[in-house]
């Protein structure tokens, strides 16, 4: 029969007398871990009072055993011998002590492995004599400390692991879009673009959009060094041919994302790709869209063009791609054998815009132009850059011409 400190009589089997000290072994390595969360600190502090329980009650038993026998012998029919020898033995798997005045020597010089368990005794003791407020503070303390670790693990791997956006660069399958081969010819543009610049892709390039729409935003790793890479985004229109790139750090993706504007010509383009792999593309047009906002501006020179009705046949005969024309031509004036007209006509001033808007024309004519075009030079604008700029055009013989918003019109040899 097994004694509470795991003591067995001298007629206990060597297998049960091993199963004893195998349960102390266990409460032991319990009651000593390193607990690495509150929940081990719960069971190593439950193994501890265990343990020193069991001493107690087995130092108790030895007592007892010890002043109902002579000379500290074991009363005969007992079944207990000292309970710290009789522990010790059966670890051993060997005979029980009987209780020798060295026993009792021994029970004054403890194991380590008592000194330890009576230390977390006390150390359990002391935590249940502490004030509520105190443990309390003590365990908020510790689940702060275990959440600043936790938060620590979280930005290091933030600050490491590929964000979301990249999984576009997976070859099979694609999230949305298009994943461009700049080594099979897929984007023969953009891969002489790239390869003019130097550019060394790590992947990707991505297109995000339809094949068939004007604009689209394209989207790379970029290698520097061995310390550098960078993520860059680049406008893209008609044959995968880019016309605006901007880039970022690693870092400076993973925090913030990557965005940029561009601005030409009354279009504003507004982009961007966002760490979660969200993108933004965004076409505003600034100057003016429609006819009517273009009369509202009270420019002499558009005044001028809209005194003429339209006229298709000349329209055809000073611009050869025949536009739309919304105003004119009005002929401007004559220098030598070249003629000169003014036109308001219907056009997308850049590949990529989403619509068409109004823009004005100066078209210069040579009296021998020839059925199929030649001989014919036309410079047109949105209405913003002409108020800016004016219009010019240069003949095939160096002859300049020149007008502006103010209707001020002039043609000259340089």
């Amino acid at each position: 029969m097994a004694g509470p400190d795991g003591a067995r009589a001298a007629g206990d089997s060597p297998a049960a007398i091993a199963a004893d000290a195998a349960r102390l072994r266990e409460l032991e390595r319990r009651a000593f871990a390193r607990p690495a969360s509150p929940e081990q600190q719960a069971d190593a502090a439950a193994a501890a009072a265990e343990l020193a329980e069991l001493r107690a009650h087995a130092r108790a038993v030895a007592g007892g055993v010890g002043r109902a026998t002579a000379g500290g012998h074991p009363a005969p029919g007992s079944g207990w011998g000292d309970g710290a020898d009789s522990l010790r033995a059966g670890a051993a798997d060997g005979p029980a002590h009987t209780g020798d005045a060295d026993d009792a020597d021994d029970l004054d010089d403890p194991t380590l492995g008592e000194r330890l368990t009576d230390l977390a005794r006390r150390g359990v003791a002391q935590a249940r004599a502490l004030p509520r407020r105190t443990v309390r503070v003590a365990g908020v303390a510790a689940l702060g400390a275990g959440l600043l670790a936790a938060s620590a693990a979280a930005v290091v791997t933030a600050l490491t692991a590929p964000p979301p956006a990249y999984a576009v660069f997976a070859t099979d399958p694609t999230p949305s879009g298009e994943r461009l081969n700049l080594q099979n010819g897929d984007a023969i543009a953009w891969a002489n673009e790239l390869e003019a610049r130097g550019t060394i892709v790590l992947e990707g390039p991505h297109l995000f959009g339809e094949r068939d729409d004007q604009l689209r935003l394209g989207v790379y790793r970029e290698w520097l060094d061995d310390e550098r890479t960078e993520v860059c985004a680049s406008l893209v229109y008609g044959n995968v041919s880019s016309f605006w790139t901007t880039c970022t750090s690693e870092a400076g993706f993973r925090s913030e994302g990557l965005s940029d504007r561009f601005e030409q010509e009354g279009v504003r383009i507004d982009y961007g790709w966002a760490p979660d792999g969200a993108v933004t593309l965004e076409t505003t047009v600034l100057g003016a869209a429609t006819i009517e906002e273009v009369r509202a501006l009270g420019l002499p020179a558009v005044a001028a063009i809209e005194e003429v009705e339209v006229d298709p046949a000349v329209a055809r005969e000073v611009l050869p791609w025949f536009p739309d024309v919304i105003a004119g031509p009005v002929e401007l004036g004559r220098e030598d054998r070249w003629r000169f007209f003014g036109a308001i006509i219907s056009s997308d001033s850049a590949p990529w815009e989403a619509s068409p808007r109004p823009q004005i024309c100066l078209s210069a004519r040579d009296d021998r132009t020839r059925a199929d075009g030649n001989g014919i030079v036309v410079n047109c604008a949105t209405v913003e850059r002409f108020i800016d700029e004016g219009l010019s055009v240069q003949t095939e013989d160096g002859l300049v011409a020149q007008w502006d918003a103010e209707n001020v019109f002039d043609a000259e040899l340089p």
